[in-house]
């Protein structure tokens, strides 16, 4: 072979080598980010054996928190809440894998305020069977709650509130003396619910009936206004709308909630013929039974042609429920 022959030899396998290399970068990951930028977290750079490792951590509402690992935790200690540690008294209620991406854990919580906190992770263990050593620490600062704090319940088209506000009511029931023992108890008369919102976190809510459909989103500075409500039991619950854009956990502890009890269709109360004086008495006390289908509480006033304290005795009373009667003074 003369000195040409292997000259040419050498270029042609020099040729050859060159040719069977990638780009000179083979050892870098197989995937990169928007920027073409490796990620130092890409899981195909850990070796096979290591644990998982912290990445990073998202505030999504004041009672949710996400943190995403380098690689997939197993399902036993992904989800196991004592695994998640708070200070504060901030408390964990669950802790979920985050749904098409695995890596990350969705942690619920109580109530976040607007403390710094510092989570805690420990006995996390990867898919690979490799569990992190020692503990996992990180801080941030608690979101606001956009939750709604108080409601004015009445109609704001009118300038009166409901007669029969609703919540509260006075309501009396007898006692063993002249007089009455006054409780409180939600009963309500109309048949719509209407209400103006105070949330100080809040720019927007939405409320449910009982088992119904969430409402559509509502600014706060309109008022709520539920209609068509059948008679009987009913619960509102009302959940408020941060500024940031989360919106308040349709579980959590602080959502407005308030039950009442829905009748429009007042009772008829009469008097027990059998507990009714004689048409003329002496007697300056009257005692009677007041009775009637689905008469809870009554309402009573004495009046006598131009005589009447309809309009400044009057007070509730509740039916006898056993042999004992109502006493008017």
């Amino acid at each position: 072979m003369n000195i040409r022959t292997r000259i040419l030899l050498l270029t042609a396998l020099a040729a050859v080598s060159f040719c069977g290399r990638s780009s000179g970068n083979e050892d870098k990951a197989k995937t990169s980010n928007a920027s073409g930028v490796t990620s130092p977290d890409d899981p195909s750079l850990q070796p096979a054996g290591s644990p998982p490792s912290y990445v990073s951590h998202t505030l999504i509402s004041s009672t949710q928190l996400e943190v995403t690992f380098t690689k997939e935790l197993t399902d036993g200690s992904a989800t196991n809440p004592s695994n998640y540690l708070f200070n504060n008294g901030l408390q964990v209620t669950s802790a979920t894998k985050k749904s098409g991406a695995p890596e990350t854990i969705v942690i619920n919580t109580t109530v976040q305020l607007q403390l710094p906190y510092i989570l805690t992770m420990l006995n996390l263990t990867g898919t690979n069977g490799v569990t992190i050593n020692g503990i996992v620490q990180v801080s941030f600062t608690g979101l606001p709650s956009p939750n709604i704090i108080l409601v004015d319940w009445r109609n704001p088209s009118t300038t009166l509130a409901f007669p029969a506000s609703f919540g509260p009511i006075s309501l009396c029931v007898p006692s063993q003396i002249p007089g009455a023992t006054c409780i409180a108890a939600p009963f309500y008369n109309k048949s719509a619910t209407h209400g103006i919102l105070n949330g100080p976190n809040a720019v927007a809510y939405k409320y449910r009936v009982d088992a119904g459909a969430w409402s559509a989103e509502i600014p706060i500075g309109t008022p709520l206004a539920a209609t068509g409500l059948a008679d009987g039991f009913h619960t509102i619950y009302i959940i408020g709308k941060h500024a940031a854009g989360y919106w308040q956990d349709t579980a959590a502890s602080d959502v407005y909630v308030k039950s009442w009890v829905q009748d429009t269709a007042p009772p008829t109360a009469v008097l027990d013929p059998i507990t009714l004086p004689a048409s003329v008495t002496a007697s300056q006390t009257l005692n009677v039974r007041v009775v009637g289908a689905d008469v809870s509480y009554f309402r009573y006033c004495l009046t006598n042609g131009a005589i009447t304290d309809c309009s400044t005795s009057t007070y509730n009373g509740s039916p006898d429920s056993a042999a004992a009667f109502w006493s008017i003074p």
